[in-house]
């Protein structure tokens, strides 16, 4: 009796990892949303190459500063469905979404140009402190941002306001890295915003979020994974598991 118990629990771990791994999403750039990607490029008149970008530290912040900048001027903060997460020829001719919407644009734009980046889910309240297990929670604040490798480590970019995570002194920061010096009070940033503000202004103790990477959406709305949802969408049968990348998610460990 006890083999049996044991047997049907590994079936069953091994049913949930299979899940896991079928389930997995990522924003693939599609060759439709190539066309329309360097047709927000052509408008912007960003004419650089990968290999100039990469160039130099300064360089690269220089690209990530002003394609982000033309992102969150020409996408205005607006709600969009969440089947149209994905689709870069929505953004071009809508010109509309929130945060999440950028980030997606933003990663595709960057992925263009050889950057390594991590999509990151960040939850918090507005007046008190958040724990692990509140991402489960209905009327919990979130905020979708993204990371990019840069030639001195990961640094944030902002998605709704245009602040980059570097300090005065050129070091860049990371969410954790970003939350120290919130704590220290020695946040200084080198990009000053000058579009909205950044998402710590909104928590009652700017330190007090967490974040996860590799979690687009805990609704299941914005990617489909490969080829398993696209079947099941097909068929008239809605996603019913959270948008995550697997590789991003390993992130957190």
């Amino acid at each position: 009796m006890k083999k049996k118990i044991i047997r049907y629990l590994l079936f069953f771990l091994l049913f949930l990892l299979l899940l896991f791994i079928l389930f997995d999403s990522y924003p693939y750039t599609t060759k439709e949303d190539k066309i329309y990607l360097q047709a927000f490029l052509k408008d912007w008149k960003v004419s650089e190459t990968p290999d100039s970008v990469h160039r130099s530290f300064e360089k690269e912040i220089e690209f990530i500063s002003r394609i982000q900048d033309s992102v969150i001027n020409q996408i205005r903060h607006e709600k969009i469905p969440y089947d149209s997460a994905n689709f870069i020829k929505y953004y071009y001719e809508k010109r509309k979404g929130f945060c999440y919407n950028r980030s997606i644009l933003m990663e595709k734009i960057f992925d263009l140009y050889k950057f390594q980046f991590r999509h990151a889910y960040v939850y918090y309240y507005n007046s008190t402190a958040v724990s692990s297990l509140d991402i489960l929670r209905r009327g919990i604040s979130s905020h979708a941002i993204l990371e990019l490798k840069t030639k001195k480590g990961w640094m944030i970019v902002g998605s709704k306001s245009n602040w980059l995570g570097m300090q005065e002194d050129g070091s860049v920061m990371s969410l954790s890295v970003l939350k120290k010096k919130l704590m220290q009070g020695q946040l200084k940033l080198n990009k000053t915003p000058t579009i909205s503000h950044p998402f710590y202004f909104e928590v009652e103790s700017a330190s007090k979020y967490k974040f996860i990477y590799g979690l687009y959406s805990r609704h299941g709305r914005f990617l489909k994974s490969r080829p398993v949802e696209k079947i099941m969408n097909s068929m008239g049968i809605p996603s019913f598991l959270p948008d995550y990348n697997i590789r991003m998610l390993l992130y957190n460990f």
